[in-house]
């Protein structure tokens, strides 16, 4: 009994000394690396085509869920433009799977979903979308142990959908 509750501790220490990183200031705990992300800890950072569309398991899961629109010629630049996917525009049961993805490739390597060590769902206690989504696009500034969110504000916006269908509602 002893010894389970000494590795126990250790393990916990241990996790709290490396995050919000797997490889110090290299790899952030959600497999980003630093290198990939623009911005600051202040106005945010971001991926630069949004965490779905710039993960292999990630974008090969979206085109599940929606078509990646052509690229358009932009004359007055000489380059090619990717619009964007509206997400807004997505039906509800499209933007829960996504959520879903959301969660299971951005948040699930620290956070259990609704039952163990550092569950999500029991955190958001009759949270609204919009208080959800706003921790979402903060993720790092009150807490330095967390990683950066990655995505775009409408990938916040399904993540936030999804995590508010999972928690728990008042009266528990």
């Amino acid at each position: 009994m002893c010894s389970d509750s000494r590795h126990t501790t250790g393990e916990f220490v241990r996790e709290a000394v490396r995050k919000p990183f797997i490889v110090d200031r290299l790899v952030y705990g959600h497999q980003i690396y630093v290198s990939e992300i623009t911005g600051d800890k202040q106005e945010g950072v971001r991926l630069a085509g949004g965490f779905l569309e710039s993960g292999i398991w990630t974008e090969k899961f979206a085109r599940t869920v929606y078509d990646k629109p052509q690229p358009e010629f932009y004359p007055p630049t000489g380059e090619w433009y990717q619009h964007p996917v509206n997400l807004n525009q997505l039906d509800p049961e499209s933007r829960l799977a996504l959520g879903q993805a959301l969660f299971m490739y951005h948040c699930n390597n620290c956070h259990a979903l609704d039952h163990g060590y550092s569950a999500i769902a029991p955190m958001l206690v009759d949270a609204s979308k919009e208080t959800i989504a706003a921790k979402i696009r903060s993720l790092n500034v009150p807490a330095f142990f967390m990683p950066p969110w990655c995505g775009t504000d409408s990938e916040a916006d399904v993540l936030a959908e999804y995590l508010e269908s999972v928690r728990p509602k008042l009266p528990l």
